[in-house]
Parts: C-alpha cells; structure tokens; sequence
C-alpha cells in the first residue's frame, strides 16, 4: 500500500531568485502546465495489523501537512561594496539601511532628501502608510542575509541608504512586496547610493533612469590621510 500527499503551493520561478525556497523534503515535481510542486510519497513496506497500519498512516498525513506549513519568508541579501560611504576624505564608512513596509506608496513617493537629512522622523513623514521598519548596518565590504517577513497587508518596501554624501535620486529605492515574496530581496550599498539588484525597482518621481550618480569628490584615500 502506497500513500500519497501533495501540497498544492502558487506557482513558482524556474530561476536562482527562489532556489533558497525549494523544499527540503524532495526535489520538485513537473507538471504540464509549467507549475512545480513539492512531492511527498510515503510506502508501507510492512505492517502488521490493522493497528500498526492506523499508526502508520496518521505518523504520515502528519509528516505531509507539516510539509505544507506556513511559506518561508522572503530572503534579504544585501551587500556593500569595499568604497561604501566614503567621508569628505575619501575612507569608507558603514551605511544604515532601513526598510519601509507601506500599505501604499504616496507618501514614500513625496519623502525628500532635505526632511531625512533634516532628522524628521520617517514615521511622521509616512504616517498610517508605514506598517513596519526594519533597520542594518552595512559595513565596507561587508554583506547579510536575513529572512524579511512581510505583513499581509504590505504592497510596497521603501529602502533609503544613511550615506555622508547621498546621491540625489538613488538614496532611496521602491519594490513591489509581490515581487519580493516571490524573488526575494537582494540590494547593493556603493559609494553613495542603493542598486536593487532583485526584483527590478519601481520608478520613484524625480529619478530618471539615464541619471549619472554624483558622489561628490572626496579625497584619494591613502593611509597619510587617515
């Protein structure tokens, strides 16, 4: 007697964004529609008694629902470059990042370099919009990876580098949350600005895509500077 027990989760990417999502149970199975779902299959090799076959069977619907728990959240990778944040002198600094989990994406959209720069709170500028704010530390060089729950009712994450020297537009970065529990998210700190690596980041007023960053012109490094 064989059992069988499939889960039934939303399609999923054949890319290396949810590779990290893959059950751990069994690899996954194919369908002709393109879909993959996560296979369970559990054999009665022997059983003595219609007992030991009760026990087994309820040992196995456990196991197989408990495969079919709550989704994993999605996975925050970020990384910064070795020339992060660099100060007036040109030596690297590390960068806070923070993340925004908005129910919408006005008052985001109207945040402004002068009033973060100014130590307005972000949560006086976002208002009821702002459901969670989650905050890292980004050394020269250094890198993390985290898992980012989401709340049910976040549709947009709004990201802003703390740079000396922010550039004008790409202080700050917007994504969809739909594309973020599907693909993860996966950011770059450099010099004076945030690069969204995945998913692909939504336009924000006032950045232009063909905009050149401007860092200003620190320094060359060198240790008689330090």
């Amino acid at each position: 007697m064989t059992f069988k027990f499939s889960c039934k989760p939303s399609k999923m990417d054949h890319t290396d964004h949810d590779a990290h999502l893959a059950p751990s149970i069994a690899p996954p199975a194919s369908t002709s529609h393109g879909h993959r779902f996560p296979r369970f299959g559990f054999a009665v090799v022997s059983a003595r008694g219609k007992h030991n076959r009760t026990l087994f069977l309820a040992l196995a619907v456990t196991l197989a629902i408990a495969g079919c728990g709550t989704p994993r959240p999605p996975l925050f990778q970020a990384q910064a470059t070795q020339h992060v944040n660099r100060d007036v002198s040109g030596a690297p600094l590390s960068v806070v990042v923070r993340a925004y989990q908005l129910s919408d994406r006005q008052a985001f959209d109207r945040l402004g370099l002068d009033s973060i720069a100014g130590g307005k709170p972000e949560a006086d500028a976002l208002g009821e919009q702002l459901l969670t704010l989650h905050e890292w530390v980004l050394t020269p060089g250094g890198s993390i990876e985290t898992a980012l729950p989401l709340a049910p009712h976040a549709r947009y994450v709004g990201l802003i580098g703390f740079f000396v020297q922010p550039d004008a537009q790409r202080w700050r970065l917007l994504a969809d949350a739909t594309a973020i529990r599907r693909y993860g998210l996966r950011i770059e700190a450099r010099d004076c600005h945030l690069v969204m690596t995945s998913p692909a980041p939504l336009a924000i007023p006032g950045q232009s895509a063909d905009h050149q960053m401007d860092c200003g012109k620190p320094a060359p490094h060198t240790a008689a500077s330090r």
